[in-house]
């Protein structure tokens, strides 16, 4: 997904994407909305590193060229990662971890996240922009006035791979082959064409993110022999009602701010494991709208931070945490209470 990322990204698709917002949206608020679908989306489809690294700069973008401030454009787009990475296997790599483990189709992992997917992102809708505190930005250097030029092929290999991803549990398709063939026909096109070298395809796949990755997990694998997964397995509740998948949710996003997301679902998947797709889907909205709480939470966050201060504009860690201190419970509650509507449907 990071390659498919990278060659839409190549394609001018999210630069055209950005101008298309902005030249669109007359008001604050309208541009807000515009974003929050915009962001929901994309992360939806691709995944929240992906998002986070191509969408932070335009977002940054959009709100000097329109004169606004960037605080409450900035963190609705982080936490707007976190939180709409939930609807899709393929939307989080902590989602990748734990489809298998549910026994669900694509599809059907999907129709049981939508509302909870919703939830979280309407509270952060409600709630980001009322409590981000935006400095006045003066002298907009206004918008250009022809759309960025734009190669549209990579967004139908993209709109396939999805499609073929939605369709891998009907026609028993295993889905990882499927963002392969994706990767594997955007990048070779791209190669043929000239439009891209081996070595910046190798650079688009993030050799040393992975590295990190490989690194939680044998971190998550040391705290898992010292005993720490038998400790949480007596915190994980029986029952598939609203207060113990509440419960679960819970200790996930505690885990998650704790030692990161990555590490706190390998800990956490074997304890949950044995509560059935209900807790393994409730563990997941701990873990995906849970770093929304502080930057230690997800690998996003950090991604994000970085970006936030190449590009000079930083949030601090208390306006980040006392920003999450409202938001984060408020989603997990919703998610949690909408996740319990669907699993009854």
């Amino acid at each position: 997904m990071l390659l498919i990322t990278d060659g839409c990204r190549r394609a001018g698709i999210f630069e055209y994407a950005g101008w298309r917002v902005a030249r669109a949206s007359a008001g604050e608020r309208r541009l807000l909305l515009t974003l929050f679908v915009t962001m929901a989306v994309a992360t939806a489809a691709l995944n929240l590193d992906a998002s986070v690294l191509v969408m932070t700069p335009v977002v940054l973008a959009i709100a000097a060229r329109r004169g606004l401030g960037h605080e409450t454009f900035s963190v609705s787009t982080i936490h707007l990662a976190n939180s709409a990475s939930l609807l899709m296997p393929v939307s989080n790599l902590t989602n990748l971890m734990v489809f298998h483990e549910t026994g669900l189709t694509f599809a059907g992992f999907t129709a049981l996240m939508a509302l909870p997917w919703i939830g979280a992102i309407a509270v952060d809708w409600a709630l980001v922009p009322r409590l981000a505190r935006p400095a006045a930005v003066s002298s907009p250097p206004g918008l250009p006035a022809a759309a960025p030029a734009v190669t549209r092929w990579p967004a139908m290999i993209l709109a396939a791979t999805l499609a073929g991803l939605v369709l891998s549990g009907p026609l028993r398709l295993e889905p990882l082959a499927v963002v392969w063939v994706g990767a594997a026909v955007l990048s070779l096109a791209e190669l043929i064409t000239g439009q891209a070298r081996v070595v910046g395809l190798l650079r688009a796949a993030r050799p040393l993110f992975l590295l990190s990755l490989l690194g939680l997990g044998a971190a998550a694998w040391l705290l898992g022999k010292a005993g720490a997964t038998d400790l949480l397995s007596g915190l994980i509740p029986d029952g598939e009602g609203f207060p113990e998948l509440l419960l679960i949710a819970s200790v996930a996003a505690l885990l998650a701010n704790l030692i990161n997301n990555i590490p706190a679902t390998l800990l956490l998947l074997p304890a949950v494991a044995p509560a059935g797709e209900a807790g393994l889907l409730a563990m997941l909205i701990g873990v995906g709208v849970g770093p929304n709480l502080s930057y230690p939470g997800s690998i996003a966050n950090l991604l994000w931070r970085r970006l936030m201060i190449d590009g000079g504009a930083a949030v601090p860690w208390r306006e980040f945490t006392r920003i999450g201190l409202v938001t984060t419970p408020i989603g997990i509650v919703v998610a949690v209470a909408l996740l319990e509507l669907a699993l009854r449907i």
